[in-house]
């Protein structure tokens, strides 16, 4: 299908000289058919110099039955035939290009006003699209801009547009249809149920308006009531490149990432107050596969170490929600480096996230020649996309405020049980050193007095907060040690302390022989000659997998002094912990028998 004719009727004009422009470079020989507002908006801004353009306006079309009533406008059996008919005898529009009216926004500002609402529902755009959408053999819908440059794209490299990309629009514009009917329905019901003779309320409820089909919706809507007090958020589906989320935690599992709408929420006490949100300025730089609910969870756990590290460079590796690596560093690349091979095996397939934009076409060729399957970064310069452009399952992805992250904040995190329940709760505050709350390790009680005899030099400090940062981002049971500003070994999700110990000092002997092979021989382990691997051991077994002067850091107190004999025995210096057992003095007399600092955060920090 060559696209000749194009119906428009825009609400939101921004760019739609331009793709008139862009339509008549390539087709030469175009006819715009458009409403008032559209075509006086597209003729004041572009003259006919590219190629030849026909402009009618939608009443010339309707004839003696046009009305100028908005309401009634674009309604008319000549516009509708020349859409829905397969092969009509006059007039043949070829592609429809319309919006809606953005009925979110007025129902943010107008609340309960039920005219002004009334007037914030779009049917003529709605039906034009339906209209295009059920003819989609012969006809282009397009309702989203992602779906104009995708046309746009096709247009100038084929010349003109498959029936597969018909197909594809055509899907899309009745879930766009539905879920704006769907927004509508949820906003009166909303005014419904709040009107004063609705039986009162439970004294505190939590509500969501999921369907109750199986179909994910478009928007949320939560809703806290009290006795005399309410509070609605109102999320939006995000979606990349025009896409939901692949799948969830398996592929039969739909999911979708919702974020608040215009970064709003309406109160009913007070106006309202600002949200952000770091996802809805996420965008697709390049797309390997399609973004995944995965994908989101292990970028959100990044985002908790980016909050608390401030401006300090840092990256992050990330799979299965949990941190493979984590560095800071004088530089972005220093840090990227140093978290990617903190633990090359288990990056392999990570997500890796940098709070920097990533510059460096050297760093850019080594991370080439890694498999990730997406990479975060506030930006990405273009000689580095060129590289990645190789890499076909790679995605990258620009979060542009990952460098002043602060992803802490009176929110509340949900969670949906088997049946159907839901758990809430409040976001976790991580405390550092700098909040005054962590002390030396010390016990009082019917054991007598014990204290820690050694206090943490200043580098053992910034390692134990950036160990506490990396923790908070961890499946707990966690233990993990960091040394020089980067993860060395990290053990998540254990069922015990002690077995979580020796896990993550087991991956650090595991990294450090694939990390010393790497730095000293550019080689894999397995490869190396007998004389090299007795090298490479016996340098390991000196530095005690790299764990000799690092920092244990662990979630949850060690319950008994085995945990924490782990890492004493392989020379770590220092170990930060929530404190709080009955057998604490027991840990703290094991610190100063290794001559080791101990500190007490007072703070668990369990995650699940």
């Amino acid at each position: 299908m060559k696209p000749r004719t194009i119906l428009m009727s825009l609400s939101d004009k921004t760019g739609a000289e331009q793709f008139v422009k862009t339509l008549s470079d390539t087709m030469g020989s175009v006819h715009i058919i458009a409403s008032d507002g559209t075509l006086s908006y597209i003729s004041e801004r572009l003259s006919a110099e590219s190629g030849e353009i026909r402009y009618t306006n939608v009443s010339e079309i309707i004839g003696s039955n046009y009305s100028a009533s908005s309401r009634v406008k674009s309604l008319g059996f000549e516009l509708y035939s020349a859409i829905l008919e397969p092969n009509p005898n006059g007039l043949c529009i070829d592609v429809v290009y319309c919006d809606v009216y953005n009925f979110a926004a007025v129902a943010k500002k107008a609340e309960s006003d039920i005219e002004a609402l009334v007037e914030a529902i779009d049917v003529g755009g709605i039906s034009l699209l339906r209209a295009a959408a059920k003819n989609w053999q012969r006809v282009l819908g397009i309702a989203t801009r992602v779906q104009r440059k995708r046309f746009l794209d096709e247009l100038q490299k084929h010349s003109d547009i498959s029936e597969k990309m018909r197909l594809l629009h055509a899907s899309e514009i009745f879930t766009y249809t539905a879920e704006y009917d769907a927004s509508i329905s949820r906003r009166l019901s909303l005014i419904q149920s709040s009107s004063p003779q609705e039986s009162a309320k439970p004294e505190e409820t939590f509500s969501t308006d999921l369907q109750e089909n199986a179909t994910l919706p478009g928007s949320v809507d939560i809703v806290f009531r009290s006795k005399d007090h309410s509070k609605t958020i109102q999320y939006e589906e995000k979606r990349f490149n025009g896409k939901s989320l692949r799948y969830g935690d398996n592929p039969e599992q739909a999911s979708r990432l919702y974020v608040p709408a215009q970064e709003t929420v309406s109160d009913s006490n007070t106006s309202s107050t600002v949200m952000k949100s770091m996802f809805a300025d996420m965008e697709v730089v390049k797309e390997g596969k399609v973004c995944s609910r995965s994908n989101i969870i292990d970028i959100d756990s990044a985002l908790g170490v980016f909050s608390k590290v401030g401006t300090d460079n840092c990256a992050v590796v990330l799979k299965h929600g949990n941190p493979c690596g984590a560095a800071r560093a004088a530089t972005i690349e220093e840090a990227v480096h140093n978290a990617w091979h903190a633990d090359k095996i288990a990056s392999f397939g990570g997500v890796l996230v940098m709070n920097e934009p990533l510059m460096k076409l050297g760093l850019a060729e080594a991370l080439a020649e890694h498999f990730f399957d997406a990479i975060v970064a506030p930006d990405f310069d273009e000689g580095v996309l060129a590289i990645f452009a190789k890499k076909k399952n790679l995605s990258l992805y620009t979060l542009p405020q990952l460098k002043y992250s602060d992803s802490e904040g009176n929110r509340a995190h949900v969670r949906t049980l088997s049946d159907g329940s839901l758990l809430l709760q409040e976001e976790y505050k991580t405390t550092g050193y700098a909040e005054g709350k962590w002390t030396l390790a010390e016990y009082t009680g019917k054991r007598g007095e014990i204290s820690i005899e050694r206090a943490p030099s200043a580098a053992e400090i910034l390692d134990m907060e950036f160990g506490w940062y990396v923790q908070a981002a961890t499946m707990s049971n966690s233990v993990l040690f960091v040394k020089d500003g980067c993860t060395v070994g990290i053990a998540a999700g254990e069922q015990d302390r002690v077995g979580a110990a020796q896990l993550a000092r087991n991956k650090a002997y595991r990294n450090a022989i694939i990390r010393s092979a790497f730095e000293e021989y550019k080689k894999d382990y397995t490869v190396l000659t007998e004389s090299e691997r007795r090298e490479i051991d016996a340098g390991v077994e000196n530095s005690h997998g790299n764990l000799n002067g690092a920092v244990m850091v662990s979630d949850g107190f060690f319950p008994f002094r085995d945990g924490v004999d782990v890492g004493l025995k392989e020379k770590v210096g220092a170990v930060l912990q929530p404190g709080g057992s009955i057998r604490d003095h027991e840990v703290i007399k094991a610190c100063n028998e290794y001559g080791a600092t101990m500190m007490f955060t007072h703070q668990r920090g369990f995650k699940h």
